[in-house]
């Protein structure tokens, strides 16, 4: 699944838009755009190699950061992005959780790993 499938899967998923509604952007967010928002990144794309010539699968690690006012609603869109993303397949490896108060905002990091 390639970042641009991740972020389709969000846009499509009621429990995420009803919280971001169309603020999920890719590698960079508009800091015009209101809070909450997800931003998408390709963290790596390992190829899986093996003997009988080039390599057909990938394991590709994507990176989902949910930004919000309160952490009440960084938590709530945090949840909300899991359980889209696991009902399609893919495998959380890890959260975590910052503020950054330079700009007020709450950030739940997670890391999604999945194969193309």
């Amino acid at each position: 699944m390639t970042v641009e499938t991740v972020q389709a899967t969000l846009l499509a998923a009621g429990a995420v838009t009803a919280i971001a509604g169309t603020r999920v952007h890719q590698v960079q967010r508009i800091q015009s755009d209101a809070l909450p928002a997800v931003v998408l990144t390709q963290v790596s794309a390992v190829p899986q190699n093996h003997l009988y010539g080039a390599p057909t699968l990938d394991s590709v690690r994507v990176q989902v950061d949910c930004y919000a006012a309160t952490r009440t609603q960084c938590r709530q869109l945090a949840d909300a992005t899991r359980d889209a993303l696991e009902a399609a397949g893919l495998d959380m490896e890890l959260e975590a959780e910052s503020f950054e108060p330079d700009v007020s905002e709450f950030r739940i990091t997670q890391d999604f790993l999945t194969w193309t």
